[in-house]
């Protein structure tokens, strides 16, 4: 069995149980991934970004993933992501736009 790992920094968002985080691919292809258990905390120290170390303060969600899912990821153009946080009552979704159109 494949998985997809979800890491997230608790200073922008956790993800916890019953949240889920949803892919929209070109053909109108769908996938939904919903968290099962709440986040734990891992240590990733080659985890970065723009040169800032991620990997100090992160949590980690490992949902399982089907070959056909992961296919779709390989030949499909991904067209955007919404990540749905029940608990917080909050939805975060980023594309193609750029971070300026992430709607929190």
């Amino acid at each position: 069995m494949d998985y997809i790992l979800f890491h997230s920094n608790p200073k922008d968002f956790n993800l916890s149980q019953d949240d889920s985080v949803l892919f929209l691919f070109e053909q109108d292809i769908l996938l939904e991934y919903k968290i099962r258990n709440n986040s734990y905390k891992v240590d990733a120290p080659f985890l970065y970004s723009s040169n800032i170390k991620l990997g100090k303060n992160l949590f980690e969600n490992k949902v399982s993933i089907t070959d056909d899912e992961l296919r779709t990821f390989e030949t499909k153009n991904l067209l955007q992501w919404k990540v749905i946080l029940k608990k917080q009552k909050r939805t975060i979704i980023g594309g193609a736009w750029g971070i300026e159109h992430y709607q929190m």
